[in-house]
Order: structure tokens, then sequence, then C-alpha cells
């Protein structure tokens, strides 16, 4: 692999008993405000074993900036075409994203297409030897963003289907075309892993039998 893959309840004494009784917090005051901020906290504390917790955020961040476009279009923008665009533009920097950077940061692993000086191009799929160098919740995060992203997009493609709103097709056409090829590109990326994990095996349990010998 490239060098650059070498690497993402206090009682209230003397009170008089004319005292008005205590209101609840509605949560604007500091109470509720510490409540947010607990209730933000353990929502992203997953986060907190992450090895890249920014790149985690970016693997997701441009597929829910993505899809609120999407689904809240009616309330964003009254223009299909606005929607379209923008939309595809959050596509294309979570493909893009998720191509060039999470992949590689992630969970060690690359996909390409090398044009040669004949014309011809071939694909390359890349990925660590060593899985130990990868973080378990950054591995996490990345299957599930990766996994559920084309699923989403073909949900949404029959819910436009089935409610004929043809016009809105191209959407989640583009989002199917973009995810599904990220899919792809790093379900084969797992299966070089796969392979170079068995070769190191091999490799290992070999020297191991001549070293015995020896």
């Amino acid at each position: 692999m490239g060098d650059d893959l070498k690497f993402v309840d206090s009682e209230m004494g003397g009170v008089p008993s004319t005292a008005p009784s205590s209101v609840a917090p509605t949560g604007r005051g500091p109470v509720g405000q510490a409540d947010m901020a607990e209730s933000t906290s353990s929502s992203m504390g997953f986060l907190k074993t992450a090895k890249h917790p920014v790149v985690c955020c970016f693997h997701l961040g441009f597929k829910l900036a993505a899809l609120i476009t999407f689904i809240f279009s009616g309330i964003i923008f009254s223009n299909f075409i606005v929607n379209f665009v923008v939309t595809t533009v959050f596509l294309a920097f979570d493909f893009w994203t998720v191509k060039n950077v999470t992949g590689r940061l992630l969970v060690g692993m690359r996909w390409w297409n090398d044009i040669k000086e004949d014309g011809t191009s071939e694909w390359i799929f890349e990925s660590l030897t060593d899985e130990r160098q990868i973080n378990s919740t950054d591995k996490n995060v990345f299957w599930a963003g990766l996994w559920l992203w084309p699923v989403a997009w073909v949900v949404f493609l029959f819910v436009e289907i089935f409610r004929l709103q043809f016009t809105y097709l191209p959407i989640p056409i583009m989002g199917l075309i973009l995810a599904g090829s990220n899919t792809i590109g790093y379900w084969k990326c797992s299966k070089d892993a796969k392979d170079k994990v068995r070769q190191w095996a091999q490799h290992n349990a070999v020297r191991a039998v001549v070293g015995s010998v020896i």
C-alpha cells in the first residue's frame, strides 16, 4: 500500500408557610441548559472512544445534510431546481469525502481507477494488512454509514414512486448511484483486506514452523 496509507431534595428549612410554591424549570434557565448540554454530551458520547472523531462527524455530516435538504425541500426551498442542486452538492461532497478521506483514515482502505498510458483503466483496491491499527469505533461508524446510505436512497426511491412524484426521482437515483459506488468499492477493499490477513497469517505460520525446526 502507498505510504500515505500508513497510517479517522435539598430541604428548605425556615421557609414560611406563605412562601410561593416552586416553579418547575422550563429548560430556559441554568438547569435547562445543563440538561440540554448533558443530553448532547451523552448523544455524542460514543465518539469519545473514536481515534478520529472529527472525521467520523464529516463521514455522517454530509449524509445528514443531504437528507435534511431532500426531506424538507418543500420548507427550505420552493424551487425544485434549487433543491436538486443543493442536495446534489451535498451528495457529491459526501461521495468525495468517503472515497478519499474517511475510508483511508477510519478503516485504512481506499479505491480508485488508474488510467494507464495505453488508455486502459484498472480498478485498484487497497487496505491495511494489520487491522489492529484500526480503531473499533471508527470502523463501526464508517461501515454503518456506508451500508445504510444506499439503503436510505432505495427507500426514498420507492416512496417517490408510490407518491407518483416522478419529478423528484432524479435525486434518490443520484444518491443511490453515488452511495452504491462507494459501497461496492469498499466492499472489494474489504475482500482485499481479508486476503491480506489470510496471507499474513499463513506467512507467520510458516515462519513459526521453520523457526521451530531450525
